[in-house]
C-alpha cells in the first residue's frame, strides 16, 4: 500500500486497487500474479507468470511491461531506483524506471527457496544454501557464501547481511566480504529475519520471537508466540509486528513487552500491511483474509484528540488568606 491506495492481486487474473481510507475499488486490471506488488514513486510493479508490469498507481494504466519468461521466484525489491527481480531458477534481473534492462546475472547452482535484500550499493540473494552479494550498479558478483541448511530469509542493516536457515540458526555475515561475524541458534527453522541499525528480530518455528544485538548476536529478549509465524517480523516506530495465519501480535522492539494482538475473523492471506509512520485517525493496518476480505484498522491509541493548549484564565486551586499570628 501507499498513502492513498492498497494494491491487491486476486485469483482469476485480477489486480485491483482499493481506497485505503474507505475500501472502495479505484481501478482493476486483468493481470494474474502470485507475488505481492511493489509500489515506488507512483508506480506499481507486478510480477506475472511470464512478464513484469509497471502500472500508474493512480489510474492503473500501463506504463510499460517487460518479459520475464520463467517467472519470478521471490518478492521484488528496489535498490535506489533500480528494480530487482529474481527470475527462476537462478537469475537476477535489474530494470530501469523506464523498463529498460540494466543487467542480467545468472547465479548458477540448484533451485531452492529464494529471498532478496538490498543495501546502499549491493543486492544480496538468498538462494538454496547460499548467500550471494552483487553490485547493484552492474550485477557483478562480490562474494558467494555457502551456509548449512536452506536459506529461508535475508535482511541487511548497516554493514552486515543476516540469513535465517532451516539449520535452526541465524547467520550474520560481513557485507563487504561475506565472512561470518556471528551465529545464533534457535529452537526451530527460522521463519523470518528483519534487521535494523541496532537489533536483529528473528521468528522461528518453535513459535518464538527474539531480538538479538546486531553487533554481537547476544539475545536481548525473547517472547513466546500464540501461533506459528508466517513471515519475517515488521519493525516500525519502536514496534515489532509478528504475523501468523490467524493473528498478528505486536511487541515493544526494545524490551519485548507485548503491546496488543489483532485476531482475524478467519485465516489471514499473507502479512498484514503496516504503515511505518501511522497518522492519527487514518487506516494504518490492512489485513487480507483467505475468504477474500480486506480489513482496514485504525490504531486505537491515536483515536482520542488532545485539546489544544490554552492559557489559564483562572489559576487552579483556592486562594489562601493570611491568618493572624497566634503570638499576637
Amino acid at each position: 500500500m501507499d498513502d492513498v491506495r492498497v494494491y491487491v492481486p486476486l485469483e482469476g487474473e485480477h489486480f485491483t486497487a482499493i481506497d485505503r481510507a474507505t475500501g472502495a475499488t479505484v481501478w482493476t486490471q486483468d493481470i494474474e500474479s502470485d507475488w505481492p506488488p511493489l509500489v515506488h514513486d507512483g508506480v506499481v510493479y507486478l510480477a506475472a507468470s511470464d512478464e513484469l508490469h509497471a502500472l500508474d498507481a493512480a489510474t492503473g494504466n500501463h506504463r510499460w511491461r517487460a518479459p520475464v519468461p520463467r517467472g519470478a521466484m521471490a518478492p521484488m525489491v528496489m535498490a535506489g531506483n533500480v528494480l530487482i527481480v529474481l527470475e527462476a531458477p537462478d537469475t537476477v534481473l535489474a530494470f530501469a524506471p523506464n523498463g529498460g534492462r540494466f543487467w542480467t546475472t545468472p547465479l548458477g547452482g540448484t533451485t531452492g527457496r529464494a529471498s532478496l535484500a538490498v543495501g546502499a550499493s549491493s543486492v544480496f540473494v538468498g538462494l538454496d544454501n547460499r548467500v550471494v552479494a552483487l553490485w547493484a550498479t552492474n550485477g557483478e558478483k562480490r562474494w558467494d557464501r555457502t551456509l548449512p541448511g536452506e536459506i529461508t530469509s535475508t535482511s541487511f542493516a548497516r554493514d552486515r547481511v543476516f540469513a535465517g536457515s532451516t539449520s535452526n540458526e541465524i547467520y550474520a555475515l560481513d557485507a563487504g566480504n561475506g565472512e561470518l561475524a556471528w551465529k545464533f541458534r534457535v529452537g526451530g527453522d527460522v521463519a523470518g529475519v528483519t534487521a535494523t541499525d541496532d537489533h536483529v528480530f528473528v521468528v522461528s518455528l518453535d513459535n518464538m520471537a527474539r531480538a538479538l544485538s546486531r553487533r554481537s548476536g547476544n539475545q536481548v529478549w525473547k517472547r513466546a508466540l500464540s501461533t506459528r509465524p508466517a513471515a519475517a517480523p515488521q519493525v516500525f516506530e519502536g514496534v515489532v509486528a509478528v504475523s501468523g495465519v490467524e493473528s498478528t501480535a505486536t511487541f515493544n522492539s526494545r524490551t519485548g513487552a507485548p503491546i496488543g494482538t489483532f485476531d482475524a475473523p478467519t485465516l489471514l492471506r499473507g502479512q498484514p500491511l503496516v504503515d511505518a509512520t501511522p497518522r492519527p485517525f487514518a487506516v494504518s493496518i490492512v489485513a487480507m483474509t483467505r475468504d477474500g476480505r480486506a480489513i482496514g484498522l485504525r490504531p486505537v491509541e491515536m483515536m482520542f484528540r488532545e485539546q489544544a493548549v490554552q492559557p489559564l484564565a483562572v489559576l487552579p486551586g483556592r486562594a489562601l488568606v493570611k491568618e493572624p499570628s497566634p503570638l499576637r
